[in-house]
């Protein structure tokens, strides 16, 4: 467990801090994600999230709105807090200074000296550089669960032609916690790529989010982004046996007769390896 972010001093009545408090306290109410956690779901350095909730300085857009939607914000309500900021109608804030990712996520409070903005902005990347988990969020809507168990949802999402053969998967949404533990992560959907983190990225199928329990009809198989639902680098994650890995990504049928995307990580065990279906086109 990293160590807790450094306090903003209560005298600290800027907009900057204030608008770090609101982001300290929506990852409370998520469950209070570490910064290493929080850099595999965004795509963004754990420095560059620390300095975000820093109140020391301006976060970017894109930086505010990607840890927000991994914590389970209203993007949109986000987008005008940053843009109330003063000065965020102007020309973006800098970018954090990049740093090498594989360097020890575990400590929360990033040094000093990195959180100092270069003197010239530098474009946030519009890609994550680097494959992240799918993002979680540890509070989940009450009674969620109990309509999981109260009905099964069987996605059928478009028609199928004639010739086109369908086979029923179980969604497993879970998420390693630790060598041994397990947690439901937050729900799975489609995605019109097979990449990960395409809601924040704009190119998840709305309306298609699942959880633990559901089922879905799938038609094809393809290779797509490398997926775990582990913490890389971690090592009593590593040694979980729910730890799994692949780039495999299921198909299914959209309303307007593309493919949506899975990877085949949030399936039951069963279901994974392909299942004989063909490639999707």
């Amino acid at each position: 467990m990293g160590r807790p972010q450094r306090p903003i001093p209560d005298d600290d009545v800027s907009p900057e801090a204030e608008f770090a408090r609101e982001l300290r306290r929506l990852r409370e109410g998520a469950g209070n994600p570490t910064l290493g956690v929080l850099a595999r779901r965004t795509g963004y350095s754990d420095t560059t999230l620390s300095s975000a909730m820093s109140g020391r300085c301006r976060p970017s857009l894109d930086v505010t709105l990607a840890l927000v939607t991994a914590l389970g914000g209203d993007g949109d309500a986000w987008e005008s807090r940053w843009r109330a900021l003063p000065g965020a109608a102007g020309t973006p804030a800098p970018a954090a200074v990049p740093v090498d990712t594989d360097t020890d996520a575990a400590t929360e409070e990033a040094p000093a000296a990195v959180l100092v903005a270069p003197p010239a902005p530098a474009p946030q990347p519009d890609v994550p550089p680097a494959p992240p988990r799918r993002s979680r969020r540890a509070l989940l809507l009450a009674g969620a669960a109990a309509v999981v168990l109260a009905a099964v949802v069987a996605i059928v999402l478009g028609q199928r032609g004639a010739d086109e053969t369908a086979v029923g998967v179980t969604v497993q949404n879970l998420v390693t916690a630790g060598a041994l533990g397990s947690r439901e992560d937050t729900p799975a959907y489609l995605s019109t790529v097979p990449q990960n983190a395409c809601r924040p990225r704009g190119c998840a199928v709305p309306g298609t989010d699942v959880n633990t329990g559901d089922r879905l009809q799938v038609v094809c198989q393809t290779t797509g982004e490398r997926t775990t639902n582990g913490n890389d680098g971690d090592p009593a994650d590593d040694a979980n046996p729910l730890l799994a890995d692949s780039r495999l990504w299921y198909g299914a049928r959209l309303d307007d007769g593309s493919i949506g995307y899975l990877s085949e990580i949030w399936l039951s065990p069963i279901d994974r390896g392909g299942l004989g279906l063909p490639r999707c086109p």
